[in-house]
């Protein structure tokens, strides 16, 4: 409900407005390691989330559906690509480049490893089994394999609040690369739940 009511709000937004706070605010240009500053900016994209999420109100629902399982694809290839990147990074005792200061403190922190496997092995088999199964729900077109990866996105959302959690509260620093797998685990769930409830 509150989601709806925020997105209705949104839509009555002059354009100007939308453009400037999606040219200075966007994931894209660029991501500060000060966590007061990081949260406002995933709020700001929280907001345009919505916004997108109103455009589907104008689809059909056969039509949403094919977008969420598109949509599905890929991101779970972004967030796989993403921890297999940190994985192999890991065993060959590297840290990868990144744009902020805080990777390799969190990289190599206690919390990287539970009882040895890095954290980003779990996260590829996550990826991989949502990507999986979209795929294959976009060639059968069984809908119940698409609720079944909806479901497996409360799991990835979950790990990823307290990952961030971790970063900003525990460690005390930002890793660009747990940014992207937090995102893209965000945007399944929104899409999960979106399907569960539809």
């Amino acid at each position: 409900m509150f989601g709806e009511i925020l997105c209705c709000k949104l839509r009555l937004l002059p354009r100007s407005i939308i453009h400037t706070a999606w040219s200075q605010y966007s994931l894209a240009p660029r991501i500060s390691s000060k966590p007061a500053s990081l949260v406002v900016n995933l709020l700001i994209n929280s907001l345009f989330n919505c916004l997108i999420f109103c455009i589907f109100n104008h689809m059909t629902h056969s039509i949403k559906i094919k977008v969420i399982a598109i949509t599905f694809v890929t991101l779970s290839a972004i967030g796989f690509l993403d921890a297999t990147y940190l994985t192999m990074e890991h065993y060959r005792g590297s840290v990868p480049p990144c744009a902020i200061a805080g990777c390799e403190i969190v990289l190599k922190s206690g919390q990287s490893a539970i009882f040895g496997v890095p954290v980003a092995l779990f996260g590829v088999i996550y990826y991989l089994t949502i990507l999986i199964l979209s795929i294959a729900y976009l060639e059968s077109g069984k809908i119940a394999i698409l609720r079944l990866a909806s479901y497996l996105t409360i799991i990835g959302v979950i790990a990823s609040a307290y990952f961030v959690y971790l970063q900003l509260f525990v460690i005390g620093q930002i890793c660009q690369y747990c940014m992207v797998s937090a995102s893209t685990s965000t945007g399944l769930f929104g899409m999960g739940m979106y399907t569960l409830k539809n």
